[in-house]
Order: structure tokens, then sequence, then C-alpha cells
């Protein structure tokens, strides 16, 4: 076979490759040259794992700590402390008492934890004993802010005539019930005691 009749017909051959598969185009020509249509490498780009925001929610941020001082907008009234006068107490030591037939005033400091003062007769203090509500009453002076106030709060236990015997009971003290104040907190109203009564 003539060389011009193998030119031919490798280029015939050559053809019918490009019209099918383009990897064949190797068996046509050289073996060191590169087709001009064989599939070229393609680098990998490596991305880092990027970690995702941490993001941290604070359920109240706009209340310091307790003892904070006035750095609110708001009020934030809590109940601080509860107590009265009472005998040794039947129950125990620890224990302040509730005497039937005996008159008792309920002492309540109230203190303002945040930056704004609450007037006079705007808010109110309740009580309870052994989950009886005893009322709400009008808190006649002014709340001011960063500053406590003792609220005194009547209390009769009703006379004596029962089987002498003493119970432990809750008193309850919570603040602004009535949710006429806009404060800063509004889940810090209430303080509880445990107290023996008889």
């Amino acid at each position: 076979m003539s060389r011009k009749f193998q030119a031919i017909a490798r280029g015939v051959l050559c053809a019918s490759l490009l019209t099918g598969a383009f990897f064949a185009i190797q068996a046509c020509g050289d073996t060191d040259t590169e087709s001009p249509l064989a599939p070229k490498p393609v680098a990998e780009e490596t991305v880092a794992a990027k970690s995702p925001p941490t993001i941290t929610v604070d359920p109240h941020p706009n209340v310091p700590p307790y003892g904070g001082g006035p750095s609110l907008a708001l009020p934030d009234l809590v109940v601080s402390n509860v107590t009265w006068s009472s005998t040794t107490s039947l129950c125990g030591p620890t224990l302040l008492e509730i005497q039937c037939g005996t008159q008792y005033f309920f002492q309540v400091t109230v203190t303002n934890r945040g930056g704004t003062a609450v007037p006079r007769n705007t808010t109110h203090l309740s009580m309870s004993v052994a989950g009886g509500n005893l009322g709400d009453l009008l808190i006649p002076v002014q709340l001011p802010a960063g500053g406590s106030q003792t609220i005194s709060y009547p209390y009769y236990p009703g006379p004596c005539g029962g089987t002498g015997s003493c119970s432990i009971v809750q008193v309850g003290a919570w603040v602004d019930r009535l949710n006429t104040v806009v404060e800063a907190k509004e889940n810090n109203n209430v303080t509880i005691v445990t107290a023996c009564k008889c």
C-alpha cells in the first residue's frame, strides 16, 4: 500500500472517530501530540469549612445583677425582705410564728432596682398566708430609683378556737401584682417565706 493511500485511509479513520467518542482521537496522529478535544484536568479548589456564628441570647438584656444600682431606663421592683414581730416559734427556732388572736403587721421591704422612680399610689403590695390572698394594699410612698421602702401590711389571723395545733405555712409578698408599672423585668416581683401558724 502506498504512503499516499495510507495517509488518505488514516484521515478517513480520524474523521470517523471525531464523529464518535472524542477521547478516541488519540488513535489518530502521534501519541505525543495533545488533542485539542481531549478533556483537560481541572484543579480542585479547597474551601475551608466555616463554623456557624455563635449567638448568645440574653433573656433579660436590660437587667443588671442584684445590687447593680439604677442603671435601667425602667423601674424594676422586687420584694427584698419580709418580716414581723414574733414570739419564739413552736415549729422551730428559725421560723417566725403567726399566733391566733394576735394582730400583726408584716414589714415588707420593696426595692426598686431600676433607674426610674415609681410615684406613690401607683402600684400595690399583695400578701397571702397559707395560699389565701389577703388583698392588695396601695403603696402610699414613692419607690425611688435604686432605693428601698418598707411597707407595713396589717394582718389578723382570726380568733383562737381550734385544736391548738401548729402548722407550717407560706407567707407570700407580691409587689405590682396588678401590673400597673411597666418594668424592665416582670418575673421577679414575688418573695415567699416559711412561717409557723398556730
